[in-house]
């Protein structure tokens, strides 16, 4: 399986990918967000070394920390399998529950910013066993255009960030279906995705930008 340093190239066979690639090209916020302070990208960095260089807690202090915040997803069930691995963005904190909704909350607070429900979208896949590990986040250069993209099974959404309401001009009003224009009956294919920016089907490997 291979990884990418952010949602601003596609690789592929279909025109799925290639309307991906429509709408992602490398930005010089994105490249910002590769460091090891921010947490702007899933698992950290573009390397995943899941490291912070950040100072203010260190083995002398850690034993004094106290919790802030809390917030309950309220989607828990038996058998949920979800290692969701968040984002920080300008002080905004992204990531995904169970049930594979998309959340963003403010970092500082825990205040609720808004809550994405992909399965209110008609046709919609069922969460199932809740495998997501994240989101991705994608920005244009002038600031104005600010994306979340949320994988859920077989397709991905892309989210205003600021709101978290679907970007019509992306795909089918504001979702793509992961399983068209693909060498296999759409019907029964089989897709997947559980990391930020991967789709993978069968033993064929398709590489999207993610973080």
């Amino acid at each position: 399986m291979m990884k990418f340093p952010s949602f601003s190239r596609a690789v592929g066979q279909s025109a799925t990918l290639a309307a991906l690639a429509a709408f992602a090209s490398i930005t010089s916020a994105e490249i910002s967000l590769d460091n090891i302070v921010d947490w702007g990208i899933y698992r950290g960095d573009s390397k995943g070394v899941q490291y912070s260089d950040l100072s203010q807690v260190h083995a002398g202090n850690v034993a004094d920390l106290e919790p802030v915040w809390t917030y309950q997803t309220g989607d828990a069930k038996r058998g949920t399998t979800i290692y969701s691995n968040p984002i920080i963005v300008d002080g905004r904190m992204f990531f995904t529950s169970p049930s594979l909704k998309a959340i963003a909350l403010d970092a500082a607070t825990g205040e609720e910013l808004w809550v994405f429900e992909p399965e209110s979208f008609p046709g919609a896949p069922q969460s199932g066993a809740g495998r997501n590990r994240g989101v991705t986040y994608w920005q244009s250069d002038d600031g104005e255009d600010q994306r979340i993209f949320h994988f859920v099974k077989g397709r991905v959404y892309a989210l205003d960030a600021r709101t978290g309401e679907p970007i019509e001009a992306f795909g089918a009003d504001g979702w793509l279906d992961l399983r068209d224009n693909l060498d296999v009956d759409p019907s029964t294919a089989s897709v997947e995705v559980t990391p930020p920016g991967y789709h993978i089907l069968g033993s064929t490997h398709h590489r999207l930008a993610g973080a």
